[in-house]
């Protein structure tokens, strides 16, 4: 169940970056917050109810895109030779 001080905990760990309250990482993961709501606060949810309540708060989670750096062996297309 969802509570209010569940999510007031989330909203204070999403201010932090996870490095600093230990963990291994740079950026909150749906994983990561389930593991750090079970240790810290009994608080096992799943990860659409995780998902659901960062859409409340107003999180987006996007995917990096891959951007390919330009090959400096091929030719630029606006240059004669």
């Amino acid at each position: 169940m969802w509570s209010e001080a569940l999510r007031l905990f989330l909203t204070w760990s999403l201010e932090q970056p996870p490095d600093a309250l230990g963990y291994p990482s740079v950026v909150w993961t749906v994983p990561l917050l389930r593991e750090h709501l079970a240790t810290h606060m009994e608080g096992r949810v799943s990860d659409t109810t995780l998902r659901e309540q960062l859409h409340r708060l107003g999180y987006v989670w996007k995917r990096p895109r891959y951007v390919l750096q330009p090959d400096p062996d091929r030719e630029n297309p606006g240059t004669s030779g």
